[in-house]
């Protein structure tokens, strides 16, 4: 069963002096056996737009949440992305039709392993 996604648009905190467009006319369509990779900086609306799809999300600073509080710690940024691969290679154990990696990708090298993880599980790149 594929995903399409027409015009989506999600603002926070609408009509208000705090408004703020998260996501702006937004349409793809992502069929069964895709791996999605979400692509931007810090506050682009990634995970916004990873909650509204549905799927396993994952994403490296999911790690450092901690009974419902976020505590970063920067010693501990590799084993934040290490545990994200973990993740992701699981669900793609599990068959997972559509996961979704969130992380802050800015270059190709970044994203390398999920990449190498979708070949080898047979999933289509998106």
């Amino acid at each position: 069963m594929s995903i399409k996604i027409e015009n989506l648009t999600y603002v926070y905190m609408p009509k208000t002096p705090f408004e703020k467009k998260a996501l702006d006319n937004v349409s793809l369509e992502i069929e069964d056996g895709e791996f999605l990779a979400v692509i931007g900086h810090t506050g682009s609306g990634k995970s916004t737009f990873a909650k509204m799809l549905g799927g396993k999300n994952y994403e490296a600073d999911h790690f450092f949440y901690e009974n419902g509080k976020y505590n970063f710690n920067p010693d501990r940024l590799k084993e934040a992305h290490e545990w994200c691969q973990n993740k992701v290679e699981n669900e793609m154990l599990l068959e997972n039709p559509f996961i979704i990696v969130s992380n802050t990708f800015t270059d190709p090298w970044e994203m390398e392993v999920y990449f190498n993880l979708a070949e080898e599980f047979g999933y289509k790149v998106t």
